[in-house]
Order: C-alpha cells, then sequence, then structure tokens
C-alpha cells in the first residue's frame, strides 16, 4: 500500500510527463467500447466472466445483467481502488451527481470535485480502509481536477455516447438498477497482465484491445492458452473489439493475423455493431467483433 501511494503520489506531483506509461499505467475513466452491444453477443446471466477491464464499467454492467462471478486480471496500480471509488459513489451519489463527479468532457474544473468526494467518502472508509487512504490522501495533497487528468487516459466518450454505449448510464433508471445490485457486487482482482497463467476457468472472456499492446505471436500464444485452460466448454471468449469498421473486410484482415490458431481461426464469428463513433459523429459507423465459442 505505502510503495503504490508513493508512486501515485509521484504520478500527481510529474509535471513534465516524464513517468511513462509502462511505469505507471494510466486507468480508463470510462469504457471506451460499445457495450451495450457487445454483451447482447454473450450470456451474463449466472455466468463467471474474466475481463482486463481497467474503467470497471465492463464489471459494473454484467453485475447489472446478472453475471455470477466478475474477474479483472490487470496489473495497473489502480484497477482496484478505482472500483471501490466507482462503487462508493453509485451507493451514495445521485445519477447526476455521479455524472458530475466522474464526467470530464464539457465538465473541466468540476471533476473529482472535493465537495462530491465528501458525500461518497465514508461509505469508501467502510468498503475498502486501503483504498479511503489512498484517494483521501490523494485530495489532501492535489485538486480534484489533477487527479483526474494525472491518474486517467485521456481517451473518454461523451456523456450522450456514454449514455448510449454503457447499460448502467443508460438513465437514472438503470443507474437506480445497479445502485441496488451492486451492494452485494465486488469483483476478485488478479494483479497480473493477461498474458500470465491462472488456473481459474471462464464462460466468458473478454481481451477487448489486448491485441494492441502484443506481437502477434505473443498475442495468439496468449489467446491460445487462455482457450485451452480457462474458456469453459461452450464458453465465448471476446478475441477482438475493433473501431470503425467500413464493412466486415476489416474483420477479415484482422483474423489473417491470427493464422497461428491454424484452423481456430476459422471458427472466428464476425459481427458488426453500431460504432461508438455513430453516437459521436451522427452517422452510420460500425465497430467489429471477432469472437470464438468453444465447442
Amino acid at each position: 500500500m505505502e510503495k503504490k501511494l508513493t508512486q501515485t503520489i509521484e504520478k500527481c506531483q510529474d509535471k513534465n510527463n516524464s513517468i511513462s506509461e509502462k511505469m505507471f499505467p494510466r486507468i480508463y475513466p470510462f469504457t471506451t467500447e460499445n457495450l451495450t452491444s457487445l454483451l447482447s453477443y454473450f450470456n451474463l446471466e449466472d455466468k463467471t466472466l474474466l475481463t482486463v477491464d481497467s474503467s470497471s464499467d465492463l464489471a459494473i454492467n454484467a453485475n447489472l445483467l446478472g453475471a455470477k462471478d466478475v474477474t479483472i486480471m490487470n496489473k495497473a496500480f489502480l484497477v482496484e481502488d478505482y472500483f471501490y471509488l466507482k462503487k462508493a459513489a453509485l451507493l451514495t451519489l445521485s445519477y447526476q451527481e455521479f455524472i458530475n463527479y466522474f464526467v470530464k468532457v464539457d465538465n473541466e474544473g468540476d471533476t473529482f470535485s472535493l465537495d462530491l468526494y465528501k458525500k461518497l467518502r465514508d461509505y469508501l472508509k467502510l468498503l475498502n480502509y486501503n483504498s479511503f487512504l489512498l484517494w483521501d490522501k490523494l485530495y489532501e495533497l492535489f485538486p480534484g481536477s489533477l487527479i483526474r487528468s494525472k491518474l486517467f487516459k485521456n481517451d473518454e466518450e461523451k456523456l450522450s455516447t456514454l449514455e448510449n454505449i454503457s447499460p448502467y448510464l443508460q438513465s437514472e433508471e438503470s443507474y437506480l438498477q445497479e445502485k441496488a445490485k451492486i451492494k452485494d457486487f465486488t469483483p476478485i482482482f488478479i494483479k497480473k497482465s493477461i498474458k500470465e497463467n491462472i488456473s481459474s476457468t471462464y464462460d466468458n472472456i473478454f481481451l477487448s484491445n489486448s491485441a494492441c499492446f502484443m506481437q502477434t505471436k505473443e498475442l495468439v500464444d496468449t489467446y491460445r492458452e487462455k482457450i485451452r485452460t480457462n474458456l469453459n466448454e461452450f464458453g465465448k471468449i471476446l478475441i477482438r473489439y475493433i473501431y470503425y469498421c467500413l464493412d466486415d473486410k476489416k474483420l477479415d484482415i484482422e483474423r489473417f493475423f491470427y493464422s497461428y490458431f491454424d484452423d481456430l481461426v476459422f471458427s472466428f464469428d464476425k459481427e458488426l455493431i453500431p460504432g461508438v463513433d455513430s453516437f459521436n459523429l451522427e452517422k452510420d459507423v460500425k465497430d467489429g467483433l471477432l469472437i470464438y465459442q468453444k465447442r
């Protein structure tokens, strides 16, 4: 805990951005994928899920849709602490307060406001004392807007897009549904890279954009191991989420890079869904999914 706090403080003090992403991986504030459409291709009700989710949005939405257990496998420092911050906020803040606290686009200066943090901090202390100590110390030393800008990626959609791509943010009603359900929900956290081996098995595995951070053979070896060892029979794995597909030709090109799978690659299902940019640009843009079901 002490080491993590020290490194987090150093990141907030890093005026020249000399601390690299490799040294201190920043996390996503919200999903950047169209989870509303993506999750419709997976059966989550009473099922288990392994994900690399760092924003907690996939875990929260999976819980909303009835998942039995969710495991987040990510070695970034603040993944677990951010979940507890979001959970405390869900349980104490109104829908509009939650939006005001977390959303940065068109809300510059008010994000991570101290006043709203004070409303959730007592509940955060009850949820996870170490996370409470970390966030409390950061607020003691830095303004909320600086914490938000230094520790989180800038890759964030505007609110109207978030409402379309993240089910629990779709409306006040869905937010209140998750407020009731999240009381009894906490993911299992594995502080390892998705490339590392684990023994547990899952009904669903989401690897999202992991492919962007690995060489092809390393990527395929990782996926093969996850399919062989960690995916239950008849389970599904999201091999790849691909942004901005004009048609499924981009998916065919992407499948080519997985040729190390041999014949397995021809079993990847291709799906086109409403693209995240379609909500930003208000035009017909598609995102693509490569999905494999173990048979």
